[in-house]
């Protein structure tokens, strides 16, 4: 199916991969240090999955392809806090290949992790997440949102007001999102379901795109965080700091947007890669 589009998108990636059957063969792909730890996450992971094999009953239940999508986010729509280091929102979009089975699974799990999220925060000192429930015409959205907070109120980290994390469901669609708007946003792009290629169509294995102008924006946004972070590390002055990152600006005003695409067609194989100029 074609990939997803949603508005002031930075980043889009496709690829065919069954994830289930690479986690369940991860010892051939990876070394021993990481596959030791990859054990403990399945160990932790089944916990909250209420003992399922996350390999085999969770991974296993999407088709191969996934979608990776970033965006910019508009704070000024929102009725929120706003942080003061502004973050692109991101979601990860599956197709499930037995949605009735598997969706009420994803949302006990979905809440439990919230659950622990909570307590993490409880300890320190951090707002905690509210659970919600929705139905539209598109599907079913579950979400978490932090309570908002006066600007001049305490927090030792306002970098949390970048989430509201949330799961959307419409047809054979699942998508995880790291923030609510993100995922309605999907759900409606996604209504429907998914339609296969043609027989004999051009098949992407892989695709990613990166949007410059969005990475430029959220690069503005947080153009006061990134000239502080500069005097820091670099022990530069204020009027250093802003002219390197300004020099920065100058160069990303030059760069177009970047593709890759990897693609079988008549049996042949095609990498193409482009990088825009402005």
């Amino acid at each position: 199916p074609a990939p997803l589009q949603v508005k002031n998108q930075l980043l889009a990636v496709t690829a065919h991969r069954d994830v289930g059957e690479m986690w369940r063969r991860r010892s051939d792909l990876f070394d021993e240090n990481v596959n030791a730890e990859l054990a403990t996450a399945d160990s932790n992971l089944s916990t909250v999955f209420a003992g399922l094999d996350f390999g085999r009953e969770v991974l296993g239940a999407l088709q191969p392809q996934v979608q990776i999508i970033a965006a910019g986010q508009d704070f000024a729509d929102k009725d929120v806090r706003q942080p003061k280091i502004k973050l692109p929102a991101g979601a990860m979009v599956f197709q499930l290949k037995e949605p009735e089975k598997m969706q009420r699974q994803l949302k006990v799990s979905f809440q439990s992790l919230i659950g622990l999220t909570n307590l993490g925060a409880g300890q320190n000192e951090l707002p905690q997440l509210e659970l919600s429930t929705e139905k539209t015409d598109a599907g079913q959205i579950i979400s978490a949102t932090y309570e908002n907070l006066e600007e001049d109120a305490e927090i030792s980290n306002d970098i949390i007001y970048n989430f509201s994390p949330a799961l959307a469901f419409t047809g054979d669609f699942f998508i995880i999102a790291s923030t609510r708007d993100l995922a309605v946003e999907l759900m409606e792009q996604a209504e429907g379901g998914a339609k296969p290629p043609a027989a004999g169509e051009r098949v992407v294995n892989t695709s990613a795109k990166i949007d410059s102008e969005a990475f430029s924006e959220i690069l503005n946004e947080n153009r006061d965080a990134l000239v502080a972070q500069n005097m820091l590390e670099n022990g530069h002055t204020k009027a250093e700091a802003e002219k390197e990152i300004g020099a920065l600006f100058t160069l990303l005003k030059f760069a177009g947007d970047a593709s890759l695409q990897l693609a079988t067609e008549k049996d042949t194989l095609r990498l193409e890669l482009s990088l825009g100029l402005k």
